[in-house]
């Protein structure tokens, strides 16, 4: 059985007052006389007043809970103030203390020092009480003989955390507040757990829960003080951080969320979109259940049609679109720019809002477009005049620019970074130099663990995911060998050495799936799961299922620009090489497409290995992903050209002179000029390395030396 705690042996001394609401008589002259008299030097009563039997009862519940909060009447000028002033409220009010509500206390001590002051000018006397001090005496009593949360309704800045301090116990204040610090660290908020606010939220919570255990702190309690700090965002944040601690604890269910973030547009600055296509957009985002990454692409798209509408000679509506407009607004897809029909709060957002659109912006914009008018039409909400389908298809000359050739990495790029990610050391993780305010300088480190940036770093090379898939790998996702399930299981001895399978979660064109994967994966994921905090489950974006994340860090999943913009800038550095090629920039999908196309080029795995691998529903897909090197046709060439003629050698039969040639000859020697033809021209590519060119060379030198030793064409 757990010791009770300074504030419930409070409670039982509290019942033991008389709080009655009303004066008595001899109350009211009482306080009548003290108002009236002149105090003396050094004291805020008259002499013997504060101590009058008939004062006894509103007096003394207020002595003793100064007293408990250690402030001595005889060694507290302040102490004497702080009598003074209730002294002069419940004679001005007529009511003793106990009848005061919430709202008579705060306009007692105000909710700033300055408005205090001003509430308590007409009992407060200037004995060598300094009016601040007075106000913490006025706070506890409201706090402990009227239960109001007055530290969570006063201004910030307020010492809250001395006050918990004093009405709590001093040693469970401190246990409660190393836990929670050792649980933000462990869960990644390494310089969080010292911050002085997070401190203040803490105490603010155990207050206003009366007492001094974490495990006293409910979520309505958070969620109070959370609301109580609406103009305090940095108050709110550490209320949200404290969630997330006592969530990782098991104290709480679930931790509170910050509320969205609303972007606030420009002065004077008027969205031009008309009423009707605003309601229209907002029906269809309602309506609509997909992917809310593919919903803001639907609506942006829509918006800019909405405006280009409202530009338009008579601003047509939706119910107004018919084929000629719809054709009109494809013309105009075909010259917009990046910035244009764009919000005007957002439209600054570029550099230069005038630069050109890519190819495959603009067809994502119709693809979208599409979609949007095909549900309204389908859904009964439009009539149909036009086929979205036909009349917003992506043109020819817009798809013909768009670049759909793999951007396939270098090879002694690919394998620098390979090495680059098995040797990592956590002193690479440093990125800047830091001078610290005592004049000594350091490193800048990065905020994610080295064991979480080795494992992300290998996994992303060897196991061709998407960033997405990437980042929604669940904990437990390696294994040594699959399931055993039904006829298809695999005995121990099945087990392949130096692989392991890798579970990938659901993605954009299919449902979860096991792939083999080098052994090296499962070792640094491993180790990243050893060290890995325990994190709550967030549902998944895909599925929406509950799910306990791989890569997660301060309570969250990976940045969605993690890789791009730190993990790839920080491999290139330990490669030495820059982060930009002959192809544009080193992104992420681009470590995809080389290693897919490195497993075909391997000649060890063919597309179909590969289609399944990748989990491809089509060989299509998977051949969009390989770029065959010109080297690898020429061998292939020069293989099966050798191949056939070998066969032509061998098919020719002997015949006796004077005999004619059958008629199979003159096919044979075309056969040999239109290969002879054909090296020539792979012989003129000016990209072609020494090795291919010096096998052209004997290639037609063989097939030269085939020809002169056949009989001469009797149609030459």
């Amino acid at each position: 059985m757990n010791t009770p705690h300074r504030l419930e042996l409070w409670a039982a001394r509290l019942a033991e007052f008389n709080q009655e609401p009303a004066l008595l008589v001899p109350e009211k002259n009482a306080l009548l006389e003290c108002v009236r008299a002149q105090p003396l030097p050094g004291s805020a009563l008259p002499p013997g007043q504060g101590t009058r039997p008939d004062l006894a009862r509103l007096l003394e519940p207020v002595r003793c809970a100064l007293a408990f909060c250690g402030y001595e009447e005889a060694s507290e000028p302040s102490v004497l103030a702080c009598l003074d002033v209730l002294v002069s409220q419940m004679q001005h009010r007529g009511t003793s203390l106990w009848a005061w509500d919430e709202a008579v206390w705060v306009s007692l001590i105000g909710k700033t020092k300055q408005a205090g002051s001003v509430a308590r000018a007409p009992g407060l006397r200037q004995l060598g009480a300094t009016p601040a001090r007075v106000r913490e005496h006025l706070m506890c009593c409201a706090y402990l003989l009227k239960s109001i949360p007055i530290y969570s309704l006063v201004a910030p800045g307020q010492p809250v955390t001395v006050a918990a301090r004093q009405l709590l116990d001093h040693g469970a204040l401190q246990a409660a507040l190393a836990t929670v610090q050792t649980e933000l660290q462990r869960g990644g908020w390494t310089n969080s757990g010292s911050n002085p606010v997070l401190a203040a939220c803490l105490s603010q919570a155990l207050l206003l829960a009366r007492s001094p255990h974490l495990t006293d702190l409910t979520l309505p309690v958070l969620q109070r003080v959370h609301d109580l700090a609406a103009d305090l965002p940095y108050l709110r944040r550490a209320c949200i951080l404290l969630s997330k601690a006592l969530h990782g604890l098991g104290i709480l269910t679930e931790a509170l969320t910050p509320g969205p973030r609303l972007r606030v547009g420009r002065r004077g600055e008027q969205d031009s979109m008309p009423e009707a296509w605003l309601s229209l957009l907002q029906r269809w985002a309602s309506t609509e259940s997909c992917n809310e990454s593919v919903r803001n692409l639907v609506l942006t798209a829509a918006a800019k049609a909405a405006r280009w509408s409202a530009s338009q000679p008579g601003a047509p509506t939706p119910e107004q679109w018919t084929a000629p407009i719809a054709l009109q607004f494809v013309a105009a897809v075909k010259t917009m720019r990046m910035g244009q029909w764009l919000h005007p709060a957002h439209a600054g957002r570029y550099s230069r809002a005038d630069r050109e659109m890519k190819p495959a912006s603009r067809a994502q914009l119709l693809s979208c477009l599409r979609r949007f008018f095909a549900d309204c039409q389908e859904w009964g909400w439009l009539p149909v005049q036009f086929s979205p389908q036909r009349l917003l298809a992506t043109p020819r000359a817009i798809r013909d620019q768009c670049n759909i050739k793999p951007r396939v990495l270098e090879h002694h790029v690919w394998m620098k970074l390979r090495e680059a990610s098995a040797t990592l050391t956590a002193q690479d993780l440093a990125y800047a130099p830091l001078t610290r305010p005592d004049g000594s300088t350091g490193e800048r480190r990065a905020h994610y663990p080295f064991e979480l940036v080795r494992a992300i770093a290998i996994t992303w090379l060897l196991t061709g995911l998407r960033s997405d898939e990437l980042g929604r790998l669940a904990v437990g996702c390696v294994r040594r060998q699959p399931k055993v399930t039904g006829y298809a299981a695999w005995l121990p001895q099945d087990e392949v050495l130096g692989a392991c399978y890798l579970r990938v979660p659901r993605h954009k064109s299919g449902r979860a799936f096991e792939k083999p994967v080098p052994q090296a994966v499962g070792d640094a994921v491993l180790a990243w799961q050893h060290v890995r905090p325990a994190t709550p489950a967030q549902p998944d974006p895909k599925t929406g299922e509950l799910t306990d994340f791989l890569f997660t860090r301060r309570g969250g999943t990976i940045g969605r620009t993690y890789l791009n913009h730190c993990l790839i800038p920080l491999l290139c550095r330990k490669a030495g090489i820059p982060t930009h090629d002959a192809h544009g920039p080193i992104t992420s999908h681009r470590a995809r497409t080389t290693l897919i196309t490195s497993l075909y080029n391997s000649g060890k795995m063919s597309v179909l290995d590969i289609m399944k691998w990748m989990n491809h529903k089509s060989m299509r897909t998977t051949l969009h992903y390989i770029d065959v090197p010109d080297k690898r046709i020429i061998d292939a060439f020069l293989q099966a050209n050798a191949h056939i003629n070998q066969q032509a050698k061998y098919a020719t039969p002997k015949f006796p002179a004077g005999q004619a040639d059958p008629p199979a000859a003159p096919l044979s020697r075309a056969r040999i000029l239109e290969s002879l033809t054909t090296l020539e021209q792979l012989a003129a590519v000016p990209t072609l390395s020494a090795a291919g060119r010096h096998a052209i060379q004997q290639g037609m030198h063989a097939l030269q030396q085939q020809l002169a030793h056949l009989p001469p064409d009797p149609e030459a």
